[in-house]
């Protein structure tokens, strides 16, 4: 990648931009607060069984090593067609 040299006024413009804006982390940025009520919105409309799926949704994000080591909670279908047996 080609380096670029700032000339003494683009250093100037950038300081002056620096002190005016002030850089933000990503910390101070990030929220999910937002998303977070409409996901509990969105519980308050939807039938049951759509409110067991975002629950599961849900409880696989914030339970993440307890859901990658245990079964699926339903059988996976396999790919493929199925096998005839042989008479």
């Amino acid at each position: 990648m080609p380096t670029v040299a700032a000339t003494d006024r683009d250093t100037t413009l950038m300081n002056a931009v620096a002190t005016v804006l002030p850089e933000k982390s990503n910390e101070d940025v990030f929220s999910v607060v937002e998303e977070w009520n409409d996901i509990q919105e969105r519980l308050k409309k939807v039938p049951y069984q759509m409110k067991l799926q975002i629950k599961e949704v849900l409880r696989q994000l914030t339970f993440l090593e307890a859901t990658m080591l245990s079964p699926p909670p339903r059988k996976v279908p396999t790919k493929g067609a199925k096998k005839k047996e042989k008479r």
